[in-house]
């Protein structure tokens, strides 16, 4: 029966993983590429309308609205104006309001799935600088509020005079799960083209499949080749770690054992996926290994 169970647990565990493995993959922006159907020439989408209009963007800056263009739109008093790096529409964000005399642009673009708090992420896009006006400057963050900044993330500065888009790339660890990376504008009398938001996640996906309540367990490196190192976290010992293979039959194994960290070396430890429990005070933990050639 115990065999049966721990199976059937592993079973759901390599299914979380595999999705887990694509999750980083398809975890994206609901619309990164400000994709609308139609032309947009202008003028700016007032706040309470935007995100109506172009789905998962949302502005809360000073300034009246967004604007957003279409490929080969004409821009008064701009040299060049630029076609979309993917699709066909791009964002104009502005560090001025010439309409009303001051403020500056702030978005939130909204992600197709949450952030997860203390995972690592790396946010990239293309931004372009627009030659007739100053040097953009702005900052990065991220939120659970479409109408507030949040925590930031960095500072973005387009300074190139190139008439090219630009590539830019930001790594992250946000505190708490949240759902938009935000922008805002801090420079009056700058603008700037904004395209091709794109997010993917750089925690392991094996990682996620921690206990929340034992979360400071790791085991690294994983995959492995040679050997992996289990670090117990905050679990007090006495405590015991068994292995088993898909078919729930349990593997002896070879370890060095110091206090909470303890050594497992592959040996003759076929290549494939490899379940660890770990129990500590009649509590199982589960973690998933992989050896590979």
């Amino acid at each position: 029966m115990k065999i049966i169970k721990i199976t059937l647990r592993l079973f759901n565990l390599i299914l979380t993983f595999l999705m887990l493995s694509n999750y980083s993959f398809s975890q994206n922006f609901a619309n990164g590429s400000f994709e609308i159907s139609g032309d947009s020439c202008g003028p700016k989408i007032p706040h309470n309308t935007v995100h109506q209009i172009v789905p998962g963007l949302y502005s809360f800056g000073s300034t009246t609205g967004v604007e957003l263009r279409s490929n080969n739109c004409p821009l008064t008093g701009a040299t060049n104006p630029p076609n979309a790096v993917h699709g066909s529409k791009y964002l104009l964000f502005w560090g001025y309001d010439i309409i009303n005399q001051g403020g500056g642009d702030s978005i939130a673009l909204k992600l197709s799935s949450p952030l997860i708090a203390g995972q690592s992420y790396q946010l990239t896009y293309s931004h372009r600088r627009q030659q007739a006006f100053t040097s953009p400057v702005y900052h990065i963050g991220y939120s659970n509020d479409s109408s507030k900044f949040g925590n930031y993330i960095g500072l973005g500065h387009c300074i190139s005079f190139s008439n090219a888009w630009e590539d830019t790339s930001y790594t992250f660890t946000p505190t708490y799960d949240c759902l938009y990376i935000t922008l805002k504008t801090i420079l009056d009398g700058s603008l700037l083209y904004l395209d091709n938001f794109n997010i993917k996640s750089l925690t392991s996906s094996s990682e996620t499949l921690d206990n929340p309540n034992t979360n400071k367990i790791s085991i690294y490196p994983n995959p492995l080749k040679s050997f992996t190192t289990i670090s117990a976290g905050n679990l007090l010992p006495p405590f015991k770690i068994e292995l088993y293979d898909v078919l729930g039959k349990k593997k002896d194994y070879r370890a060095d054992w110091n206090d909470k960290v303890i050594t497992l070396f592959r040996d003759n430890l076929p290549e494939g996926c490899y379940l660890v429990v770990i129990t500590d005070n009649k509590k199982n933990t589960f973690k998933l290994i992989i050896s590979n050639e």
